[in-house]
């Protein structure tokens, strides 16, 4: 892993699991829970008060499965060896959940924010797989998570227009960013049609546009985003800004969209 200059963001330069055999080898090894301290969350609690949210960021179990397999690999694992790699989204959600309950019980309430179900969308999986690799995992740990009191925002960039109902099912509160085309395939529009008050849409706001658009066009798109979803819906970006030091034209673009939603 090594750092892209300028940015906070970051790239692999080679994955841990690069082979069958590898997998095995990581199956094999002997785990031991790490200890949870939720004294940061507790902190952060006091310091935000009723000014903000709490967030508990992570990913599923096939978001950690992806984040350590090149995507080539991954997707011919889908076909060569589905087995093998449904054993390693077991295990890594066997984990995740302990995890989970863990920091749980130890009386953190967060709203979290779960990450990994792009990588069963279209064209890195069919629908069917997300059904395979994401709902049997994701939707126990959801219910583990509401069973306490917390929220569910399932962040999942890219086209979900095949499986937008899927996030329902799932029990997600919010989906997050929901791109339209080209970056996604279905409009904030047509998806609040199918999906009513069951889900909750948080972004739309292309972080890429934000970072080179004039500030009257974010105005223009947020009064778009505002006309065709009037309720059910936080504005907000579909990334958080890559820079280290906020650009003139992103810090304008952020003012902008904040006194658009305010109008």
């Amino acid at each position: 892993m090594q750092g892209v200059p300028g940015t906070t963001a970051s790239e692999k330069t080679s994955h841990y699991l690069k082979t069958e055999d590898d997998i095995r080898l990581y199956l094999s090894w002997p785990f031991q829970p790490p200890p949870v301290d939720v004294t940061l969350y507790h902190d952060l609690e006091r310091s935000v008060g009723d000014g903000g949210v709490v967030t508990y960021r992570l990913m599923d179990a096939l978001g950690v499965a992806g984040g350590n397999l090149a995507a080539e690999f991954m997707a011919l694992l889908t076909v060569d060896n589905p087995r093998l790699l449904l054993r390693l989204v077991e295990t890594l959600a066997e984990r995740i959940y302990t995890h989970v309950q863990a920091v749980l019980e130890a009386g953190a309430r967060p709203i979290f924010h779960l990450s990994g179900s792009e990588y069963a969308t279209p064209p890195l999986m069919r629908p069917q797989q997300f059904d395979e690799f994401v709902m049997p995992f994701d939707r126990p740990l959801i219910e583990l998570m509401h069973r306490h009191g917390c929220k569910v925002l399932v962040h999942c960039h890219g086209r979900v227009n095949a499986v937008l109902e899927r996030f329902i099912a799932m029990g997600a509160d919010g989906l997050h960013p929901l791109e339209a085309p080209p970056m996604g395939d279905i409009t904030l529009a047509d998806a609040k049609r199918r999906v009513g008050d069951r889900l909750c849409f948080i972004g739309n706001l292309q972080i890429g546009d934000m970072m080179r658009a004039e500030p009257h066009e974010i105005r223009a798109q947020v009064r778009r985003i505002r006309q065709d979803v009037p309720t059910g819906m936080i504005l907000s970006t579909s990334a958080t800004p890559y820079e280290t030091v906020l650009s003139e034209r992103l810090l304008a673009n952020y003012i902008a969209a904040l006194e658009a939603a305010a109008e």
